[in-house]
């Protein structure tokens, strides 16, 4: 699960945890470090200290591989969900499908 721009906050770590009490193995990757924005020029502020080509992809890449490994994954494929900020990353990682040496794809 990808978050918004708001960072990986409140609303994003309950909704991975309603997600995981209905059966789904679920991983946030942190994209922001901890950070948290509370208005839309904090939102902006975080985004834009980013360097997009070289923060974002690593990490995602990462989460997307850790979760391929986990034991309870079983059949080849693994789906995202991402918000706002976080949908731009989900679909750029769909293109990356079949990225995973274990044979994963990215539904």
């Amino acid at each position: 699960m990808l978050h918004a721009w708001w960072g990986l906050n409140d609303f994003f770590r309950d909704f991975c945890d309603r997600l995981a009490r209905e059966g789904f193995v679920v991983l946030a990757p942190d994209l922001f470090s901890g950070k948290v924005a509370r208005t839309i020029e904090q939102a902006e502020q975080l985004t834009s200290q980013l360097n997009e080509t070289e923060d974002i992809p690593p990490l995602v890449l990462s989460a997307f591989d850790e979760l391929s490994k986990h034991p309870a994954i079983t059949g080849n494929a693994l789906g995202t969900i991402g918000f706002s900020f976080g949908a731009y990353w989900a679909r750029w990682l769909a293109g990356k499908a079949g990225i995973d040496p274990g044979g994963h794809d990215l539904l």
